[in-house]
């Protein structure tokens, strides 16, 4: 099993396939700041690559379409209308794209295309760009590196009710150095901002809770591997990360070792392989991207499904659904990606050779074949 540890943002590695992918680091968001600092809201294979547009074909996930390998999930009917799918989608969201040089888009949650971009007030590297969204549809928050401070900064992005930039504000967050951030996740109250760091020199894993309105932080650490995909449940009460498995923190819970959160879903699931995983709202769903151990001796063929992303019960670890599949192409798989879930837990934005919207089950796909296969994002 490879390991990105030592690696950072954006770096590549090899995964179980044996491609030479690019590691995105993913971020989950569910709620806005408050507090003066946000508006407070009611809320075995050759190297692969980006597939070219002319092979990126738009389609909805059809019931028994594909077969995944025996002791693996069938894809699942979805009983539901486009409407009602579409029930209480977010108007936007905003993403960064790896090789992107205007740092932040904002697109139509909709359509998919792009309405503006961001550049932050300072030089950024463009592959250490992390978002998260504050829930109201108008209010994000995003750190990155800066070029000239070697820091990581923070902050504020409002945008408009056609989603242009209303404002650009800096957060009382102190700057961070020596470390990555992998992930952003505001409290459901808005109160707090969750921060996922790795220090790539010790080794450690650290979680940050911020209150920014009167700079008192809470640390968890633990030498692990890198919080990503950052999500709240159970109202603010438990974090949901991952680190070679999805992990649940209670930080109500004395103490400050990050290795006592508890996993509730192994890199190591049954008849599958977890790539990355996040928790939904509800703390009883489980977003994941799953690989499927195929019999010894099977070939793959086109129509063979090698994974993709799932829905997995929180409680058994049952897969219930598989929304998007995973098929080999050529030689090639392609690395699926997990985006960003909003606050209702009902639309998620993900993929694996193209961008996909999934909506209570509905897959619908998204222009973004400009969208490299990392990045991050929140809705």
């Amino acid at each position: 099993m490879p390991t990105n540890d030592d690696q950072p943002p954006g770096a590549a590695v090899t995964s179980r396939w044996g491609r030479r992918i690019t590691v995105g680091l993913a971020m989950v968001a569910t709620a806005g700041l408050a507090g003066g600092v946000l508006a407070a809201c009611s809320t075995p294979s050759p190297a692969a690559h980006t597939a070219p547009a002319s092979q990126r074909t738009s389609r909805t996930a059809q019931p028994g379409a594909s077969q995944p390998p025996t002791g693996s999930p069938l894809d699942a009917a979805v009983a539901t209308s486009a409407t009602a799918a579409d029930a209480g989608l977010p108007s936007f969201f905003v993403i960064a794209s790896q090789g992107d040089p205007n740092g932040l888009q904002v697109r139509s949650s909709a359509t998919g295309k792009l309405i503006s971009s961001v550049t932050s007030p300072g030089p950024c590297m463009p592959a250490t760009y992390q978002v998260a969204a504050a829930g109201n549809d108008r209010d994000f928050v995003f750190s990155c590196l800066s070029l000239t401070s070697r820091r990581n900064i923070f902050y504020q992005l409002r945008v408009s009710s056609r989603g242009a930039t209303a404002g650009l504000t800096s957060l009382p967050i102190p700057p961070i150095s020596s470390t990555f951030v992998t992930g952003l996740a505001v409290t459901p109250d808005g109160r707090e901002v969750a921060i996922g760091l790795k220090n790539n020199t010790t080794g450690n894993a650290t979680i940050e809770l911020v209150t920014p309105a009167t700079g008192a932080i809470r640390t968890w650490t633990a030498h692990m591997d890198r919080p990503t995909l950052l999500s709240w449940a159970d109202n603010g009460r438990e974090l949901g990360f991952w680190a070679w498995g999805l992990r649940v923190l209670d930080v109500g819970a004395a103490g400050h070792n990050l290795a006592s959160a508890r996993l509730i879903l192994s890199i190591f699931h049954k008849s599958d392989l977890v790539q990355n995983a996040m928790l939904s709202p509800d703390g009883a769903t489980i977003i994941a991207d799953v690989s499927y151990q195929l019999p010894r001796g099977t070939r793959p063929t086109p129509s063979t499904v090698v994974g993709g992303i799932a829905e997995v019960a929180a409680g058994t670890g049952k897969t219930t659904r598989l929304f998007i599949a995973q098929h080999v192409q050529g030689n090639s798989t392609f690395p699926c990606q997990l985006g960003a879930i909003d606050a209702t837990g009902h639309h998620v934005l993900a993929g694996c050779t193209q961008f996909d919207r999934v909506d209570r089950g509905r897959v619908t796909a998204l222009p973004g074949n400009d969208i490299q296969a990392a990045f991050s994002g929140a809705w």
